[in-house]
Protein backbone atom coordinates (compact mmCIF):
# COMPACT_ATOMS: atom_id res chain seq x y z
CA UNK A 1 0.00 0.00 0.00
CA UNK A 2 1.59 3.40 -0.74
CA UNK A 3 1.18 6.57 1.11
CA UNK A 4 0.24 9.64 -0.48
CA UNK A 5 1.32 13.37 0.30
CA UNK A 6 0.15 16.51 -1.53
CA UNK A 7 1.55 19.76 -0.65
CA UNK A 8 0.07 23.14 -1.50
CA UNK A 9 1.07 26.73 -1.29
CA UNK A 10 -0.91 30.04 -1.01
CA UNK A 11 -1.00 33.38 0.07
CA UNK A 12 -3.00 35.68 1.38
CA UNK A 13 -3.70 39.48 2.73
CA UNK A 14 -4.27 40.30 6.65
CA UNK A 15 -3.63 42.97 9.32
CA UNK A 16 -0.81 43.26 11.86
CA UNK A 17 -3.24 42.07 14.31
CA UNK A 18 -4.08 39.02 12.38
CA UNK A 19 -0.83 38.04 11.56
CA UNK A 20 0.17 38.02 15.45
CA UNK A 21 -2.82 36.02 16.22
CA UNK A 22 -1.94 33.67 13.57
CA UNK A 23 2.01 33.67 15.02
CA UNK A 24 0.81 32.76 18.64
CA UNK A 25 -1.73 30.36 17.47
CA UNK A 26 1.01 28.67 15.56
CA UNK A 27 3.15 29.23 18.48
CA UNK A 28 0.74 27.37 20.82
CA UNK A 29 0.25 24.18 18.39
CA UNK A 30 3.91 23.85 18.05
CA UNK A 31 3.98 23.86 21.88
CA UNK A 32 1.27 21.02 22.29
CA UNK A 33 3.18 18.86 19.94
CA UNK A 34 6.40 19.32 21.21
CA UNK A 35 4.58 18.18 25.32
CA UNK A 36 5.57 21.79 26.12
CA UNK A 37 3.25 23.82 27.99
CA UNK A 38 1.84 26.83 26.34
CA UNK A 39 2.12 30.42 27.53
CA UNK A 40 -1.06 32.05 28.49
CA UNK A 41 -3.07 33.14 25.84
CA UNK A 42 -3.27 36.84 24.85
CA UNK A 43 -6.88 38.57 25.34
CA UNK A 44 -7.38 38.21 21.22
CA UNK A 45 -6.40 34.58 21.01
CA UNK A 46 -9.13 33.90 23.80
CA UNK A 47 -11.82 36.03 21.64
CA UNK A 48 -11.06 33.98 18.45
CA UNK A 49 -11.13 30.72 20.59
CA UNK A 50 -13.06 31.10 23.47
CA UNK A 51 -12.71 28.27 25.67
CA UNK A 52 -15.74 25.33 25.92
CA UNK A 53 -15.77 24.67 29.63
CA UNK A 54 -18.32 21.31 28.92
CA UNK A 55 -15.52 19.71 26.85
CA UNK A 56 -12.69 20.94 29.57
CA UNK A 57 -14.69 18.53 32.06
CA UNK A 58 -14.95 15.87 30.43
CA UNK A 59 -11.37 15.81 29.54
CA UNK A 60 -10.37 15.75 33.32
CA UNK A 61 -12.35 12.77 33.88
CA UNK A 62 -10.73 10.65 31.00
Amino acid sequence: MADHYVQASFAFTCTAGEGALIEEVWQHASDLLGDFAPGEPSAEFLAAFMPDRSRQSVQRLA
